[in-house]
């Protein structure tokens, strides 16, 4: 189920249960403050708050006067209000709804982004234990698509041993994702429009697959080829902690082969002053010829589909 769904669906919740308590409320409307089915009403779109969408709250709240208007007010079934106070009320309603309602809904969100946060850190974790007890690196690159599965809501998730095509989308250090624009190679970065989720702006997957670049060293060394899910939101937050775990990958990547020459951009400065010995100085041993080491062995893809 996508995330737009589940908001028309708690939409249609917002629309539907003021209505159903204000019906429920009709045999006894008589004998009871109407204040109190009010209070209920205000109660109902703060439940509607902890779904994290805030159209379901402003629903809820305008379902919940209308319907107090029609079914708990003088004259009965109708959209019409003879006393002061009643119409005091409907606006009480809607306000207190409007702001219990985002009251609820900030702390939904806050204890979502809290648990989320500990199962980012706990992925992190894991794939680091990984490297730490010398698993194989097939194993390290496998936990880490199937935890990049997980973690974006991918369809498929596999690693390849080559670069970032010139065509494709791909993830950036910052974890913005970016595409090049058409007929030039300068990459251009996308922000589709808002959708309903709890949380910070997200990136609402548009293309069918996007490239995460595994780094060595300054260099990309591979890559994730993630086909994402459409509809499903690509969040920053949660693209920061894929760039963290395809580090690790590239950190176990570099632990196999050689490490890449590094030169000096400045040579050293000569001695300013005279070797003071008396002896001369020997001449140093000719170097011994430099030993190629062994290539690392090629890591096969690896493909997690979910």
């Amino acid at each position: 189920m996508t995330t737009r769904v589940r908001t028309w669906i708690w939409a249609a919740a917002g629309a539907i249960l003021p209505v159903a308590v204000a019906t429920v409320w009709i045999p006894i409307r008589g004998r009871f403050s109407n204040v109190d089915v009010a209070l209920a009403l205000v109660a109902v779109v703060m439940v509607l708050g902890a779904g994290r969408r805030r159209l379901a709250v402003v629903v809820g709240a305008v379902s919940s006067a209308l319907s107090f208007a029609y079914f708990d007010t003088q004259p009965y079934e109708r959209f019409v209000m003879s006393r002061q106070p009643d119409v005091e009320t409907t606006i009480a309603v809607v306000a207190m709804g409007l702001v219990g309602g985002e009251l609820a809904l900030r702390v939904a969100r806050q204890r979502l982004a809290t648990r989320q946060g500990t199962g980012d850190l706990s992925r992190v974790r894991d794939a680091a234990t990984l490297l730490a007890t010398g698993e194989e690196l097939v194993v390290v690159i496998g936990a880490v698509a199937g935890e990049l599965s997980i973690l974006l809501g991918l369809r498929d998730c596999w690693f390849e041993a080559e670069g970032v095509s010139g065509g494709s989308s791909w993830v950036d250090r910052a974890g913005d994702i970016q595409r090049p624009q058409r007929g030039r190679g300068r990459p251009q970065l996308f922000h589709p429009g808002p959708t309903a989720y709890p949380g910070p702006r997200p990136y609402t997957a548009r293309w069918d697959e996007v490239i995460l670049p595994v780094w060595g060293h300054g260099d990309v060394i591979g890559r994730f080829m993630m086909r994402v899910t459409p509809g499903v939101p690509l969040v920053r937050e949660r693209l920061l902690v894929a760039v963290t775990l395809a580090d690790q990958v590239g950190a176990a990547l570099m632990a196999q082969g050689p490490l890449p020459e590094r030169h000096a951009s400045h040579p050293e400065p000569p001695t300013p002053y005279p070797n003071p010995s008396p002896h001369p100085t020997p001449p140093a041993p000719d170097p011994a010829p430099p030993t190629h080491p062994k290539p690392p062995a090629p890591v096969p893809p690896l493909r997690v589909v979910h």
